[in-house]
């Protein structure tokens, strides 16, 4: 054993694994179960003192995307040493204007997209952005195609639209709050989401898609995709270990030409109900995550950034 290995092995001997989500969450419980025998609580604020000192070895957050103040905790959490499942440095650097580019590079086929600037934008910056060509949009992305904030998620502001006039009411609705992404419409047979974990494991699990969480899970052999199984696997890799997430749900469809479309990049905190994924995928996960959470916490890894900040852990 190293030095560095011995002096790792003493500092975690009082760290803890903190668990970022209500203690009423039905899967955060049935985690913590997995975890026993670990040091683990919930994780509390109030003021704290910058810089903030961390008992935490590991942070599992599901609760920071909705809160700027809990974002900024866990950042530094994560730059005094803890490892937090996912990353806050790459969750607040990705979008799915990012996600389109980063795609495009790693060769996985997406939708085609145009993206349009929100209200502001145009107010301030009226010299540099031009007026909006409605045909020009249309004749990139085709009809119908789909409208929907660059930074959005659970359906929020999503339309789907079959002409101009429809493009310009959703627009008008959508603007006035985000950057606007419209995306070709793709038609598809089967559409899945893709679980990843540890950036190796992955699960494929039938959806069907629909608003306001109406969306269903389906049992069904991935097998039956054939060669497609093993492309969605491997660009979902690639892809995680690209955005640096150690969980992710990653929307795919198959059109009926048979190719393979990534429809949503990135679900950082992906729901995971046992009340409508089918126990077998539910327990997998489960089983897949607390694995995760203990190989961190015997470990010395941290977070990456581009900061350049020693460790001071």
């Amino acid at each position: 054993m190293t030095i560095e290995q011995i002096g790792f092995t003493i500092s975690v001997i009082n760290m803890k694994i903190g668990l970022l989500e209500s203690r009423l969450d039905p899967f955060i419980n049935d985690l913590l179960e997995k975890l026993g025998g670990l040091p683990v609580d919930f994780i509390t604020f109030s003021g704290q003192v910058i810089p903030l000192k961390s008992d935490y070895r590991v942070v599992v957050d599901r609760l920071s995307f909705r809160h700027t103040f809990l974002q900024e905790m866990l950042k530094n959490h994560s730059l005094n040493g803890c490892y937090v499942i996912n990353n806050p440095f790459s969750v607040a650097a990705t979008n799915k204007l990012v996600e389109v580019k980063i795609c495009s590079n790693l060769g996985i086929s997406v939708p085609k997209t145009v993206v349009l600037p929100d209200t502001t934008e145009q107010d301030s910056l009226g010299e540099i952005i031009d007026d909006l060509d409605w045909q020009k949009t249309i004749r990139e992305v085709g009809l119908p195609c789909i409208i929907k904030p660059y930074n959005g998620s659970g359906w929020e502001h999503v339309y789907r639209v079959n002409s101009e006039e429809e493009l310009k009411v959703a627009y008008e609705k959508v603007k006035h709050r985000h950057v606007v992404l419209v995306q070709e419409a793709i038609q598809f047979q089967d559409y899945f989401r893709v679980f990843c974990i540890g950036k190796k494991d992955v699960l494929f699990i039938k959806w069907i898609p629909r608003p306001l969480g109406m969306g269903q899970y389906l049992l069904f052999d991935s097998e039956s995709l054939g060669v497609n199984r093993d492309i969605i696997a491997r660009q979902t890799i690639e892809l995680n270990k690209t955005l640096d997430l150690d969980i992710n749900a990653v929307e795919w469809c198959v059109n009926q030409e048979g190719k393979a479309w990534l429809i949503e990049a990135y679900n950082e905190v992906p729901d995971i109900d046992k009340r409508s994924i089918p126990v077998p995928y539910y327990d997998w996960i489960l089983e897949k995550f607390a694995g995760l959470v203990k190989e961190k916490f015997d470990s010395a890894e941290r977070n990456k950034t581009s900061l350049g900040i020693k460790d001071c852990f």
